[in-house]
């Protein structure tokens, strides 16, 4: 109770849920996100602590599977951060990200970690985009830019090797990120 959700893109999750803690974009300045304890149900306080960092709204964000403290958030302002939330949640507002991975041109709409490679994350931008990432080196991996039209879709296989995107043009592409085919 008491979201007060930034009402993100629709092509976009507005939620994501790591086994100890659940996080959704937040209204307000600053591009605010909140990330609660699932051991703490109920009514959410009026001052929450909030992740804040970005200069733009946060259209996605997604757990890592390697660390249940670990998220990352992409953002209108076209970056994406990835966040460590203390142990045991949030008691004050964190504006201090781990990394800032800068690359896009446009708003940061999806973000998803690899499934199976630790810090290894694809980022999906309205500039048509998508971008692999190495979290860890704050840095970007490759690009793959064979898109005519907007991105709506991308989910990584269940072992990681490949990833898998449909846009408005209605095509689907598998995609090898090792070689960019």
């Amino acid at each position: 109770e008491n979201i007060q959700s930034n009402a993100s893109a629709p092509d976009s999750n507005l939620l994501d849920c790591s086994p100890k803690y659940f996080a959704v974009p937040w209204r307000g300045g600053g591009g605010p996100f909140v990330v609660w304890p699932l051991s703490k149900p109920g009514r959410l306080p009026q001052d929450v602590p909030l992740c804040t960092g970005h200069n733009g709204a946060v259209m996605d964000l997604h757990f890592s599977p390697f660390c249940d403290e670990c998220v990352a958030t992409g953002s209108d302002d076209t970056t994406v951060k990835i966040w460590q939330v203390p142990v045991g949640g949030l008691e004050e507002d964190l504006d201090k990200p781990l990394a800032t991975l800068s690359g896009h041109h446009k708003k940061v709409i999806l973000v998803r970690w690899n499934p199976v490679a630790s810090g290894v994350l694809g980022t999906v931008s309205f500039d048509n985009t998508i971008k692999i990432w190495d979290s860890e080196k704050a840095a970007e991996k490759c690009c793959f830019s064979d898109f005519s039209d907007a991105i709506q879709s991308f989910e990584w296989n269940f072992n990681g090797s490949r990833y898998a995107t449909y846009c408005k043009d209605k095509v689907v592409r598998i995609v090898d990120p090792r070689n960019n085919k």
